[in-house]
């Protein structure tokens, strides 16, 4: 494979500068094809923030790396003919509202909000920043959102937040349960 990427060096540097505790969520589990049962990939993601942005970073393993299906280059436009990482954040916990960041191996990103829970706005136009890349166990990527980019309460103290892993030769669909962050 041409392409190397090491994609947790920006969560390494952040952690030496940033107080805040760093979340690693590895317990995840499919709904699609089978529900609620262990994913046949491993994902792991890291969060860590700081006082102006939201970082994550995404392991997404893949036995066979070289099967990882990038095929989507158009920025802004709904995929699912690529292998995918997603994010949404319900950041007043109204359990109906949430925006989604999405990207996939080529670092295509895609940003929609999306209101009671089934209409997306395609229109609205988040600043953040995404980079991807293939490995030798699968691909990795890293996102920073600005906090201003996304509308919350200061004084509010949990949002829901979902994320997802999309490994399209196997139809499956791999979201970690919306959880309190």
């Amino acid at each position: 494979m041409a392409v190397k990427f090491y994609c947790f060096l920006l969560i390494g540097i952040l952690m030496l500068t940033v107080s805040s505790a760093l979340a690693v969520i590895d317990d995840f589990h499919q709904i699609d094809p089978g529900d609620g049962v262990a994913p046949t990939e491993i994902t792991i993601v890291r969060v860590l923030y700081d006082d102006d942005y939201l970082y994550i970073a995404a392991d997404l393993r893949d036995r066979d790396p070289d099967k990882i299906q990038a095929t989507q280059m158009i920025q802004g436009r709904l995929f699912f003919s690529a292998d995918r990482f997603r994010v949404t954040f319900d950041s007043f916990n109204s359990k109906r509202n949430d925006c989604l960041y999405q990207d996939n191996a080529n670092g295509v990103r895609r940003a929609a909000l999306r209101e009671n829970t089934a209409r997306f706005v395609e229109e609205w136009a988040a600043l953040w920043h995404a980079q991807s890349a293939l490995n030798d166990s699968g691909w990795a990527t890293e996102i920073a959102i600005p906090f201003k980019s996304i509308s919350f309460d200061p004084n509010g103290e949990t949002w829901g937040v979902n994320f997802g892993h999309g490994i399209v030769r196997k139809e499956e669909s791999i979201p970690k349960p919306s959880s309190p962050l």
